[in-house]
């Protein structure tokens, strides 16, 4: 799937990007696209602790330490497929509607 290989690639250009440092989040984690969808990637990272804590609360994913997940300088606890399932969360438009774009 495109998104596989986007994910790839954003990972592998912060590997020769950035030195493990705490103030760098992992890139941009994007789920399987719908049909023919368009999908924009942005590289410019943010992170929003209070986005987070409303796509996490009464989830599967709610016990995970958000900052720490997305932290890039803890990249090697890094899971990709949890990330594209909060990703997935983030969409489902369940949080007062709001969709937040997961650039970490």
């Amino acid at each position: 799937m495109i998104n596989e290989e986007i994910n790839r690639d954003a990972i592998a250009l912060w590997e020769v990007t950035y030195p493990v440092d705490e103030k760098v989040w992992m890139p941009s984690i994007y789920p399987p696209l719908k049909g023919e969808s368009i999908l924009f990637v942005g590289l410019n990272p943010s992170f929003s602790d209070r986005g987070f804590h409303t796509i996490l609360t009464d989830s599967k994913h709610s016990s995970i330490p958000h900052k720490d997940f997305y932290s890039w300088k803890n990249k090697s606890k890094f899971n990709l497929a949890t990330a594209i399932e909060i990703a997935k969360e983030s969409k489902k438009g369940r949080h007062g509607g709001r969709i937040l774009i997961i650039n970490y």
